[in-house]
Order: C-alpha cells, then structure tokens, then sequence
C-alpha cells in the first residue's frame, strides 16, 4: 500500500479501505514475529496456555499463507520476498529523500549486511538507486527509479482473498482485530522484539478516549478529528513519537481508559 496521510485515511476507511488496512497490518508483523509467539508464546503470559497457543496457532497459519503469496508474487517479477519488501518500504516511505541502509535495515528488521544484499539486487536489476545526500555527501540514500515504483506499486496489492475473508468480519470485529494487533505489536516493541513502529498510541497527536461517544472515542490532533478503534493506524506517515516520559501513562489511557477528571493534552494525558 503506498503513503496514505492520515487525513486521507479517515476517507479511506470510510470507503472500504479497511479491509485493505486489516491486511497491511497483518503482512507486516504476521511473517516477522508470530513463529516466535507460537513456539513461545511470549506475549500472552497472562492468558490460558490453550488459548495464547490457539492465537498463536492461527496467526502463524495466517503468516505461512502470506508468505506464500509474497513468495508467488514476487516469483513473478524475479523478486525474492526480500527484494519485494524493500520496494514496498521505500514506496511507502517516498517523500524524495530517501532511505539509508540503516534505516532499511532497522525496518525490515535485518542485519546491514543482509539489507545491502539485497538493495545491490535491486539496483542490479534498474529497479532502486543509491546517491549522495545533498547535505552530507558521506551519507548514501537508497530510493526507487520509475520502475522500481511501478514494481512496488505491484507489489502491494493484496490478493483478493484476503479482502474477502475481511470482509466477513463485522465492524466490531474489525474494530476487535485491529485494537488486539496494536496491542501485540506494543509489547514486541516494548520487549525489543521487533522495531518500533509508527503507530497512533505512541504518537504525540494520539488523545486516547478524549470523546464520550463510544463508536469514536479517541482523537488526532494533527488532522483535529475523532478516531474509532477501527481508524488506527500501524504506520502512520505523519507519525511523532511522544516523549518517552509520556509513554507508559498515554499507553495505559489507551488500553484502560482515563482516569476521573483528566482531559487529553499533547502527548498524553492532562
């Protein structure tokens, strides 16, 4: 999926984008983590062993199916899923500066070494290309060519399946789903698991609960309107991380609501 803003996004979901929304999620973390969340089941410790293995169990299964798919539709392209991965990030992220190598490698979570690999085939192939920055010529960025974005474009398509499956969910449930991924994907970060993303409750426009109607409680200062659990976003272009002071007290107003008598401020809570 390339850059959304996020006030394009409340259009987005508005118009059936969040099916798409619930797949992206699912493509980024499910591949990545949850073979270790089903051999360990480190996440869930407060939950019956039955259960967290069951999630775990039906989340890896979700992730074997991606792959495949990633696997297939890069196949088609002469992409290995690496080289896919990377196209998609750096369309995602293309705002005409481009990435480092460490910055690639931190987000895909890979060694350097593995990151450089893989972006000399992509260059190999005319599809990505390294240049001096602008400001500091000891620094090399990484961007798409034209048709390094028309690939990546490509690439993120999701099959139609997957929007189908979607689909039978209710609202509800989508709401459900997408508020259980946040809270996964906080506790890998928190654990150091996987790289910190640019999620809505570690952003400092984030108001968790600042409205009193429940279909949507929460709040985005950066585009001033309310946000339901369903309208969170895991990667946000226009994502500041709040403070780190900030951050367990606007994590904790998020999952358990705000206290009696405080209102939402920049970066937490009032």
């Amino acid at each position: 999926m390339s850059t959304i803003d996020i006030g394009a996004h409340l259009n987005f979901v508005q118009h059936g984008g969040r099916y798409k929304l619930l797949v992206d999620c699912l493509t980024r973390w499910c591949v990545r983590t949850y073979y270790l969340a089903l051999l360990n089941n480190f996440y869930l410790p407060h939950m019956p062993q039955a259960i967290a293995s069951k999630l775990a169990a039906g989340l890896a299964k979700i992730g074997l199916v991606l792959r495949h798919h990633a696997w297939k539709a890069g196949g088609e392209h002469g992409l290995a899923p690496a080289q896919s991965q990377v196209l998609v990030l750096l369309e995602a992220r293309r705002r005409g500066a481009g990435m480092t190598m460490s910055v690639i490698a931190a987000e895909l979570a890979i060694t350097p070494a593995s990151a450089s690999d893989t972006v000399s085939a992509l260059e190999r192939k005319g599809l990505v290309a390294r240049r001096r920055d602008e400001r500091d010529a000891r620094i090399v960025r990484v961007d798409l060519t034209r048709e390094g974005s028309t690939l990546a474009r490509r690439a993120a398509e999701w099959p139609d399946m997957f929007l189908s499956a979607l689909g039978e969910l209710s609202e509800q449930e989508q709401a459900i789903f997408v508020r259980g991924l946040v809270k996964i994907i906080y506790s890998l970060q928190s654990s150091e698991q996987i790289p910190v993303t640019r999620m809505c409750p570690t952003c400092v426009y984030f108001r968790p609960h600042a409205h009193p109607q429940e279909g949507r409680p929460h709040h985005c200062a950066y585009v001033d309107a309310p946000l339901a659990e369903v309208d969170l976003r895991l990667d946000c272009s226009d994502h500041s991380g709040a403070a780190a002071s900030e951050l367990p007290r606007l994590w904790q107003v998020f999952v358990h609501g705000a206290p009696p008598g405080e209102t939402a401020r920049a970066g937490g809570i009032a």
